[in-house]
């Protein structure tokens, strides 16, 4: 998707990180697996209207920078900024192309990776990552899982989406996130299948020593707010992963 095309539902795309999974599993993976923030830099890519950004703040970040190629998403997180100021800083750029814009011990990328349409693409992103990057830093993010069987695609209406695909799916292949807020409102999303072995083999030419697929978490909140078996689905057969690499 193109920066036009996120400018025009920004705020569609803002409210739909209140649907439950957002919160419940999404954040949840996320926060886990970046561990204490406290006094630490992060680069948030991908941002957003910097919802992400906003939390690594308020858990102690002592730097962070947002950036996104919507300018109207950018617009949306400055709003917020005005109206909390958190010392946040952020800027329209395309993370792809990204040059160094400072040495962070956390990248962050939220759905960031799964944009890559096919592995130079992604060695961009990855690249750009590592540039961005102390020696010894992390890399964490939260991406359309490849290993999610297309069969299942269909199942996660009652969590406020459903993916479509083709069949037989092949590498750059569009995925189509079709995102349901809570007021109905419908908008989509193309992300782009990669194999696993790809995202693999593009951080590890990217001078990454570690790569690792992360499982989702629940967080307590979620378990006890939903009925029993309300997840079973999402975890039986994950639409999205957490990923970790250093």
């Amino acid at each position: 998707m193109s920066a036009t095309d996120y400018d025009a539902i920004s705020r569609e795309y803002q409210d739909s990180k209140l649907l439950p999974f957002r919160k419940h599993i999404e954040e949840y993976t996320l926060f886990d697996l970046l561990g204490d923030l406290r006094g630490k830099s992060v680069l948030d890519l991908a941002c957003g209207e910097g919802i992400y950004s906003r939390r690594l703040a308020l858990r102690g970040a002592q730097r962070v920078v947002g950036v996104d190629l919507s300018a109207g998403m950018i617009e949306l997180a400055q709003e917020k900024e005005r109206e909390l100021p958190l010392h946040i800083e952020y800027q329209v750029g395309d993370a792809m192309h990204l040059g160094a814009i400072g040495a962070f011990e956390v990248v962050l990328g939220s759905y960031l990776l799964n944009y890559a349409r096919s592995k130079d693409e992604l060695l961009r992103f990855c690249s750009s990552i590592r540039r961005n990057l102390n020696p010894g830093g992390r890399f964490v993010g939260f991406n359309d899982n490849p290993a999610n069987d297309i069969q299942f695609y269909d199942t996660y209406r009652k969590y406020g989406f459903v993916k479509a695909g083709r069949v037989p799916r092949h590498e750059g292949d569009p995925i189509t996130y079709t995102i349901i807020n809570a007021d109905g409102t419908e908008f989509p999303i193309e992300n782009y299948y990669l194999e696993p072995s790809t995202y693999e083999a593009a951080f590890r030419e990217s001078g990454f020593e570690a790569f690792y697929w992360r499982p989702l978490r629940l967080s307590p909140e979620g378990r006890e707010t939903f009925e029993s078996g309300f997840w079973d689905d999402f975890f039986a057969h994950p639409p999205m992963i957490g990923i970790e690499a250093t």
